[in-house]
């Protein structure tokens, strides 16, 4: 743990395990590390691993010598000093509201995630500008300064979760933007891949939303359009995204309506104009007020359609 931050990869824990000798199989060994790695980082939290080790080992040599009483109490003081308050060892249990606040920060992550693979965010960068002596934690207005210039547009609700999620063990006034960076730059790869050959990172996807769900009627002229764009596609060995991202400056996953027009017509995926309506109508999204077309989705949609022929 060279940051000093109470955590180490999922590998790391594996090795120190084997140079201990601490043999453990498969099934235990996934076990401890989905109950105490963090939710959002994927980090194993060794200091709440060792507090309960510390605990059950107290509450073991108690009971062995017939200590009932003191065994109950060796547990419960031994489980108390797991980890500072407020520490990222208890993470699910210090954000309130239960199951919805870890709900809401997936959705944060989710959010700066998608900026950083559009926008190629390298946020760790911003961050080190505010620690100067390279502790991997700086304070918690540096923290908001810093996501302010990677311009994620966080409001303060969102702000204020991401700092309680990745708050520092050695110092609770702090942020340990380390792990905060570590997870965002996870779309890109993972760190200490080479230490872990065999291992396949899952690559990152951007979740589809935009999909309004028409008529039946209008459904099936949907279905008939796509798979008639989807069987070019595939024939002619064609990757339409690429030209819908050229059409798109700010790199938001939608463009206007002519603009998409304009990308069929430049890819000969003619469409009519019946079909072109009910398109913007199914993909369409509200940006920023402005209603644009969801290209990422309809894209998404052809890839699935191109890879079966289609039949009427």
């Amino acid at each position: 743990d060279k940051h000093n931050n109470g955590h180490v990869t999922a590998t790391q824990f594996r090795q120190c395990l084997t140079s201990l000798g601490l043999r453990a199989s498969d099934a235990e060994l996934d076990a401890l590390l989905t109950c105490y790695s963090e939710p959002a980082s994927k980090l194993f939290n060794y200091l709440a691993f060792l507090g309960d080790m510390k605990a059950a080992a107290a509450a073991a040599v108690a009971a062995a010598e017939g200590r009932e009483a003191e065994a109950c109490e060796a547990a419960a003081a031994a489980a108390a000093v797991q980890a500072p308050e407020g520490t990222p060892a208890r993470r699910a249990e210090s954000v309130e509201g239960g199951d919805e606040p870890m709900a809401d920060l997936q959705k944060v992550m989710y959010k700066m995630k998608v900026k950083v693979k559009k926008e190629r965010v390298r946020v760790m960068e911003f961050f080190r500008d505010y620690d100067k002596l390279r502790k991997g934690r700086i304070a918690k207005t540096s923290f908001r300064r810093a996501l302010d210039l990677c311009k994620f547009n966080l409001c303060a609700d969102e702000l204020a979760l991401l700092e309680q999620a990745f708050t520092s063990a050695v110092d609770p006034a702090c942020v340990s933007y380390i792990e905060l960076s570590d997870e965002l730059e996870s779309v890109f790869t993972i760190k200490h891949l080479d230490k872990a050959p065999y291992l396949t990172p899952a690559p990152f996807e951007l979740v589809t939303e935009h999909c309004k769900e028409l008529s039946p009627a209008k459904e099936e002229v949907i279905r008939r359009c796509v798979h008639r764009i989807a069987e070019k596609v595939r024939t002619r060995r064609m990757i339409i995204l690429n030209t819908f991202e050229d059409f798109d400056r700010i790199h938001n996953g939608s463009i206007s309506a002519p603009q998409f027009r304009s990308v069929l017509g430049h890819l000969e995926l003619r469409v009519s104009e019946e079909e072109a309506q009910l398109l913007f109508e199914k993909f369409e999204v509200d940006v920023g007020g402005k209603l644009e077309v969801d290209y990422n989705t309809f894209c998404h949609l052809v890839d699935e359609y191109s890879l079966v022929p289609y039949k009427e």
